[in-house]
């Protein structure tokens, strides 16, 4: 098990516990099947899903059996989509099947937490930010409003082999953090607040480095059991 930093006060998490994690990049038609059955997934266990999309037009993705969380586009030079969503496992999870409007390349990271409160997993809605240009995207801050949520951040940016992205660093004070992609680039990372109230996140860093660029950040928030 993973533990986190807790935002603004160090320590560890007390409650939800990361099982497992996937990342990949799936470059086939409207639809594709994430293989999950070698990952550790339980009964109760939340399973969180962001997806990157490097389209010029505002794409349309679902995940069979999931809550969609969010769905942003971003029209520059570079277009980003990123969406992100939830779902509390039954256990019987073997395969994911993701539908898009586009046949596209699409990035994705997985996140397993575990201890998670099955009847409001969400602590409070998600928040997101955009940037059209070399700037990237900042964190948005939530107001949580249960103690030890976990917080998980996410950054999707788009460039072009003529306007190279640079790599994307971790935001300081976070833990679990996943970075890939090269042209299309999906990050993530995860940190505890242990106090309910607004969070005060460090953002991302490298990444956008051309006004032709986009970027989308995310934020989401989940309540312990």
């Amino acid at each position: 098990m993973l533990w986190h930093k807790t935002i603004g006060a160090g320590g560890i998490s007390k409650g939800i516990t990361l099982a497992d994690t996937k990342t990949d990049f799936d470059n086939t038609d409207n639809s594709f099947t994430i293989d999950v059955s070698n990952k550790d997934i339980q009964a109760d266990d939340l399973i969180v899903i962001c997806l990157m999309i490097k389209k010029p037009s505002n794409t349309t993705t679902s995940i069979s059996g999931f809550t969609k969380d969010a769905d942003v586009y971003v029209n520059s030079t570079d277009d980003s989509n990123l969406s992100v969503f939830n779902k509390v496992a039954d256990g019987t999870e073997t395969s994911l099947t993701v539908t898009t409007n586009v046949t596209q390349g699409c990035r994705y990271h997985i996140y397993v937490w575990r201890g998670v409160d099955t009847t409001t997993p969400i602590d409070v809605a998600i928040a997101t930010n955009t940037s059209s240009n070399a700037t990237m995207a900042s964190s948005p801050n939530v107001t949580t409003a249960t103690d030890n949520a976990v917080v998980m951040q996410f950054i999707g940016v788009a460039g072009a082999g003529a306007r190279p992205l640079d790599a994307i660093t971790q935001p300081s004070g976070t833990d679990n953090f996943l970075a890939t992609g090269n042209n299309i680039k999906l990050a993530s990372c995860s940190s505890v607040q242990e106090t309910a109230g607004t969070t005060s996140l460090n953002n991302f860093g490298g990444g956008s480095n051309n006004s032709g660029h986009s970027s989308i950040a995310a934020t989401l928030a989940i309540r312990p059991a």
